[in-house]
């Protein structure tokens, strides 16, 4: 059970360091005009 947990807990800190990357990608994107356009 607690390795299920500290398992679950390890992927869900990946996710959120993922989705934070990401958004924060995203936001750069809508932030700054895109020269290639």
């Amino acid at each position: 059970m607690e390795k299920g947990l500290k398992a679950m807990q390890s992927t869900a800190k990946s996710f959120v360091r993922f989705a934070h990357y990401a958004f924060s990608a995203i936001d750069s994107d809508v932030m700054q005009p895109n020269p290639n356009n």
